[in-house]
């Protein structure tokens, strides 16, 4: 079902995929293939792999989130 902005959940992911390669960090779930996706896309665009974490679903709240984009 497309949402309000006319996309369909696999188009959303797909633009997903497209912005997070350029992002200055990126946090995922390490049971995520879509993560590991996301890691390898940036790797493959030349971003250091200290800029991509992932984190077990379990330990992923909001809180880890926000302190890991406030590190350098």
């Amino acid at each position: 079902m497309p949402t309000a902005a006319g996309l369909h959940s696999e188009q959303r992911a797909l633009l997903d995929l497209l912005v997070l390669p350029r992002a200055d960090k990126f946090v995922g779930t390490k049971r995520s293939a879509f993560s590991y996706m996301a890691r390898e896309l940036r790797q493959l665009g030349g971003k250091s792999t200290a800029s991509t974490r992932l984190h077990p679903a379990e330990t992923l709240q909001y809180d880890v989130v926000l302190e890991i984009s406030r590190e350098s």
